[in-house]
């Protein structure tokens, strides 16, 4: 029974990283989110370009742009079979 449990959540642990793979491509091939160099995923591995962390934008300009990126990351229509509830 306990190999049975186990064989089970690696299918849910697989399916979750698929879809966040998934969302990361879509992210990656927009130009906002890091480039994806390569993914193992019976591994639950993913290389991706490591993005320095910029300061919160502090005036009106830097504020649009960041509006602007908003709008590009939740515009992408999200791929079939994606959770986006978690």
């Amino acid at each position: 029974m306990l190999q049975s449990d186990n064989k089970i959540k690696m299918k849910k642990l697989l399916n979750s990283f698929s879809s966040g793979l998934a969302c990361q491509l879509i992210a990656s091939d927009a130009g906002y989110g890091p480039r994806i160099y390569c993914s193992e995923e019976r591994e639950g591995i993913t290389v991706m370009e490591y993005l320095s962390p910029e300061n919160l934008p502090v005036n009106g300009q830097k504020l649009e742009a960041l509006a602007d990126l908003l709008k590009k990351i939740h515009g992408p229509s999200v791929p079939s079979g994606i959770d986006r509830s978690s």
